[in-house]
């Protein structure tokens, strides 16, 4: 069965892939340089170390709670929309 997604839906998912995007790299980036990630409020000194760490392990983490979020965003969304 080949359904087509409703634009509302596409656009959300769009929105959140977008969003989350920008926002693993902002906090990839001040784990190198340092600062306060946002929404977390962690506070990084910012060093290569750091960084790396944040991109194999933290990043897999976040970005994954980041999809499971989308999902519950979503799949509401594709039902209430459902043509």
């Amino acid at each position: 069965m080949n359904e087509e997604t409703h634009p509302v839906v596409s656009a959300a998912l769009g929105v959140l892939g977008v969003g989350g995007a920008v926002y693993l790299t902002w906090c990839t980036i001040i784990a190198f340089v340092g600062g306060t990630t946002p929404l977390l409020g962690w506070r990084q000194e910012g060093s290569l170390g750091a960084g790396l760490f944040w991109i194999f392990v933290i990043d897999p983490i976040v970005s994954t709670v980041l999809i499971w979020v989308s999902a519950l965003v979503v799949l509401p969304l594709s039902a209430l929309f459902k043509r």
